[in-house]
């Protein structure tokens, strides 16, 4: 069967060429970008024996099924196929590296930001906040921190209320992130928010830098601040960061103080407000939807095996 693999974020392909930001040792990477290719696929294989143990239970389940002992590492073999690959995301945030699987297409940014769960209450009293001041700073922790956001939703309050600016809280359906006091007539909370018509409103954007929210950002060209959380966050925000459109904040970094302080100096520089809104502007007429569907089109006409067979006739995404 013909099948295509998918990167979502850039570090998928943990390139030598382009080393990654790894959530559990940050510190490797300036060391790893200053190591030519092969001292860094060295490197990598320390790391492959150094985290096979991590699939012990795998092995065992496939014992278990009664299929053969795999030496393949689930995290560096076996997601990429020979009839070709789709990297998922905006060329703004990583071009494929010389050694990215061949037949590897990339589509540009692929935005999903809708809920069938959204309140249409909801979204008109967000509206309404919106046209009721200034660009606010929006606070948002995507679709897994959310679940495990903290403090971080209370010292963005504090952050917010100390530069006396006005404030979004996009704060999930989790109840532990609900505050226990009102908020002001410049700040508002919601349960979810459609990023593609929130951020470009925004003054700044805070958020956990995963790849989906990352790219929002980008796209409704506005500075960002990043606070990874974990996964390939830490590599998104070093993306962002050195594509000169925000800054980055550690979480244990995440005081009220350091964030209006970071806010401040991320605000404060007209060369980052045009630099954002001119990058904004190119990504937002990228099609990440049409290029994937052309690609997958292809694959399917290919016949399997040099045997010609008919593939399903597909229709183009509404």
């Amino acid at each position: 069967m013909p099948w295509l693999g998918v990167a979502l974020q850039p570090m998928m392909f943990f390139s030598p060429w382009d080393p990654p930001v790894l959530a559990p040792v940050p510190w490797l990477h300036p060391i790893q970008r200053r190591l030519p290719p092969g001292a860094n696929r060295l490197l990598h294989a320390l790391l492959r024996r150094a985290t096979r143990s991590w699939f012990a239970p795998l092995a065992v389940f496939r014992s278990e099924l009664g299929l053969p002992p795999d030496e393949a590492h689930p995290l560096f073999e076996g997601q990429f196929s020979p009839h070709g690959n789709l990297a998922l995301y905006s060329p703004f945030l990583g071009t494929l590296p010389p050694d990215a699987p061949r037949r590897t297409t990339l589509t540009g940014m692929l935005a999903y930001d809708r809920d069938p769960a959204e309140s249409a209450g909801e979204a008109a009293d967000l509206e309404g906040f919106l046209d009721a001041g200034p660009p606010p700073l929006v606070f948002v922790l995507g679709s897994s921190a959310v679940r495990a956001a903290g403090n971080f939703f209370r010292v963005s309050r504090r952050a917010a209320s100390g530069l006396g600016m006005r404030a979004v809280f996009v704060i999930g359906d989790d109840p532990r992130n609900a505050f226990r006091s009102p908020l002001g007539p410049d700040m508002f909370t919601c349960r979810y928010a459609r990023y593609s018509t929130l951020f470009p409103r925004a003054a700044l954007i805070v958020h956990q830098g995963g790849v989906g929210t990352t790219q929002q950002a980008l796209r409704a060209g506005r500075p960002q601040l990043v606070v990874p959380f974990a996964h390939d966050q830490p590599d998104n925000a070093r993306r962002v960061v050195e594509l000169g459109c925000g800054g980055m904040l550690a979480r244990r970094a995440y005081r009220p103080r350091r964030v209006a302080l970071k806010i401040l100096e991320l605000l404060g520089d007209p060369r980052r407000q045009v630099l954002c809104a001119r990058i904004g502007t190119q990504i937002g007429a990228e099609d990440g939807a049409a290029a994937a569907v052309a690609r997958i089109r292809s694959a399917l006409a290919r016949p399997p095996s040099g045997q010609a067979r008919p593939g399903p006739q597909l229709r183009a995404p509404a």
